[in-house]
């Protein structure tokens, strides 16, 4: 606990009140400013927290009924109850108003999460586990990514692409077209490593020409789970392994040069697990979510000296209703930040043509907001075993008169239909 700092934030802003209130001029507001804002650069560069500022209090106030039960003592009065009455409706009445202050400052804290911006300029490592709201932030920074990037590249790789524990929604990752952005076979994850190591290499080795262009399309490889995907290469050898981990390695690496990021989804940063050493973990902005920002191991992983103070602040913030909370490394800085309410259900992403592909310019121009309403009608009525499978009409309704499975068009219909399905709660796709 950092009481001596505490004791001074919390002198700096009463002698800021005192100044303020009875200097009724421009120079007592100026230095009560003053004082006002030392008390809060205090704050956040020691990062103190409700029990910083209640030892402190408690403190001031066992010292100051101590003294008055020692002249107690001296003139014959054997008061001992008065001190200790008068500590514990001190440090109550404190604490409660202190309490209130505090969670104060995290709603506006919540709300700003100003910081997101700085953590996702870099490729990422997401730890969590289970419940720790790891698949919605991930799923936030893809939204993110394609905002601020609206020709981004992403490849997302996820071996357990529909699934969900009990009493979760399946992660349908916005509902993006499947051939086109989902690899969700142990093979085509490790393709895919592989391939955006080429497209690293190709990159760096054009750029030597400095005649070339160097307004590269930016790319995102987006890993969930990325531990299950190395066990998985493990499982096939050691070189099948050691060739993943390399190709993983060089995009992490050199990739941010080429415009090429990582974001990884992960339950622990132990390296014999994820195959990063602690020095290549060091190329990611980091952050342990919530019960896992309660575990010494990661945060002495992620860097954290002190991490038992980390754990006494964490628990401190999260016991005054914050819940929502992680240990952030940004640029090898730690700091403890609150995540916002970052709700995705409402996201709907605008997703890039692809104007090499014939298809994919097809399904841009036929599924328009009016075709999709009324496919998700069609969806709802399906459900409610109103209407039977409504396919060949969905089908006509985009211009296919043949229902032929070896049509690409004709499966991409099925696909946003099964899409629709999900949308709107199905559980039985035709």
């Amino acid at each position: 606990m950092n009481q001596p700092k505490a004791l001074t934030s919390l002198l700096l802003a009463s002698s800021a009140a005192l100044v303020m209130s009875t200097i009724r001029s421009p120079i007592g507001f100026y230095a009560g400013l003053t004082l006002l804002g030392g008390s809060v650069g205090v704050n956040r560069k020691e990062q103190l927290n409700n029990s910083d500022y209640i030892q402190a209090l408690a403190l001031g106030v066992n010292t100051f009924a101590e003294g008055w039960q020692h002249l107690f003592q001296v003139y014959g009065l054997q008061r001992s109850d008065i001190g200790e009455a008068r500590k514990l409706i001190q440090v109550k009445h404190l604490q409660k108003e202190l309490s209130t202050n505090m969670q104060a400052w995290l709603e506006t804290e919540s709300i700003k999460g100003e910081w997101l911006g700085d953590f996702s300029r870099r490729s990422q490592l997401v730890c969590g586990v289970s419940g720790d709201g790891k698949t919605t932030f991930l799923l936030w920074q893809l939204a993110h990514h394609f905002q601020h990037q609206p020709n981004l590249h992403v490849t997302i790789c996820d071996l357990d692409y529909g699934s969900a524990h009990e009493g979760s929604e399946p992660n349908w990752w916005f509902h993006l077209p499947r051939d086109r952005y989902i690899r969700s076979t142990y093979e085509q994850i490790r393709d895919a490593i592989i391939a955006e190591s080429a497209e690293v290499d190709r990159r760096a080795e054009a750029s030597q020409d400095p005649t070339h262009a160097r307004n590269w399309q930016p790319r995102l490889l987006a890993i969930d789970e990325l531990i299950a995907v190395t066990d998985m290469a493990k499982s096939r050898g050691k070189d099948e392994a050691n060739a993943l981990i390399s190709a993983f390695k060089n995009v992490i690496n050199r990739g941010l040069k080429q415009r090429i990021k990582v974001i990884c989804g992960i339950q622990n940063l132990t390296v014999t697990d994820t195959g990063l050493s602690l020095a290549a973990q060091d190329s990611f902005n980091t952050i342990v979510l919530n019960t896992s920002a309660q575990k010494a191991d990661p945060l002495r992983r992620l860097g954290v000296e002190d991490v038992n103070s980390i754990i006494d602040r964490v628990k401190g913030i999260q016991g005054l209703g914050a819940r929502r909370l992680g240990v952030v490394r940004i640029n090898q800085e730690i700091s403890i930040r609150l995540i916002p309410n970052l709700s995705v259900s409402n996201i709907e992403l605008k997703l890039p043509v692809d104007e090499t592909d014939p298809l994919e310019v097809w399904s841009q121009q036929t599924f328009s907001e009016s075709v999709m309403a009324e496919i998700e009608h069609l969806a709802e009525q399906f459900n409610a075993k109103e209407i039977k499978s409504p396919l060949r009409q969905i089908a006509a309704l985009c211009g296919l008169r043949e229902l032929r499975n070896n049509d690409p068009k004709y499966q991409r219909v099925k696909q946003v239909w099964e899409g629709a399905l999900d949308k709107v709660g199905g559980l039985t796709h035709a």
